[in-house]
Formats: structure tokens, sequence, C-alpha cells
């Protein structure tokens, strides 16, 4: 079985709270053979030994926030500009403005579902591994569907 458009992203980003880009590398997950396996243009990771799976999310992203922050801060008095001149609207930049800052929080706050994956790694010690479906569909609920099916392929995989 293979499942595409999947996020991976080490336990080192996954904790850190500087992080630009959530994701180290971008792949499938390959089920075949006994084993589970990432297979990415920059990582390839077996994943021997699972000890355990669960749902887990990353770091508050607070630079992607303050990012959004200033982008949306131009964004507000565009469309304050824009409201006045075309509607009269102007009043209304105060609201405008809390929206946009509303909107960035939520973009940059809410955290993504990733699956975390301990296991076996090069040496033997146990490695945490953190994957996602890509996009904005793991936002809506793919990744959980996502770890319902690595649970019961990595069920599937251990020998009996």
């Amino acid at each position: 079985m293979v499942i595409h458009d999947i996020w991976y992203a080490t336990e080192k980003r996954a904790r850190s709270a500087t992080k630009l880009m959530v994701y180290d590398d971008t792949g499938r997950i390959v089920s075949s053979g006994g084993k589970l396996e990432f297979q990415g243009s920059l990582y390839h990771i077996t994943l021997d030994s699972i000890k355990s799976i669960s749902l887990a999310s990353q770091r508050w992203n607070w630079v992607a926030w303050i990012i959004m922050f200033l982008v949306m801060i131009p964004s507000a008095f565009a469309g304050y500009v824009l409201l006045e001149k075309l509607f009269g609207l102007g009043k209304h930049f105060f609201i405008f403005c809390v929206a946009c800052v509303i909107l960035s929080f939520l973009i940059g706050v809410c955290p993504d579902t990733w699956i975390k994956i301990d296991h076996a790694g090069p040496e033997g010690k146990t490695v945490a591994s953190y994957f996602a479906c890509a996009g904005w569909r793991g936002r809506f609920g793919r990744t959980k569907k996502l770890f319902h099916q690595l649970c019961s392929m990595a069920l599937a995989e251990k020998p009996s």
C-alpha cells in the first residue's frame, strides 16, 4: 500500500518555535515486505521496531504568526483605502484590522495534528518521527484518517 502527499518532520523541527517551514521533507509512506517506509526527496526512513504511534501537535510557530501579522497590516491598510474610496466605509477600518489580526492569529497558532511514531533509529536508539497529510487536507481531518491507517498497517506488519 502507498500513501502519497505526506509531510515528514524531524523531532528537532517539531519542537522548534522559530521554524518557517513545518516539515523537513515531502514524500510517501509505503507498506510492503513487512515494513513501513517513508520515501521522500531528502529522507528515506525505514520505520523498524515501532514502539508507539500517537497524535501530537507541533510547537506554536510564533515566527509564522509574526510574518502573517506583518503581512496583514499593509493588507488592512489597503482594505481601508479601498473601502473608503469605493464605498465610503472607512469608519470600519478598526473592525477590518481586528478581523485581520484574528485571522493571522488563527493561521499562526492553530496547531496542525501530526502523527508521532517512536521507532528504532539507525543506532538502535528510539527516534521520534512526525508525519502529516500535506497541505490543508491535513488540517481538515485527513491526518487523523492517516493515523488510523498507519495504526492498522503497523499492527499488520508486526510478527505474531
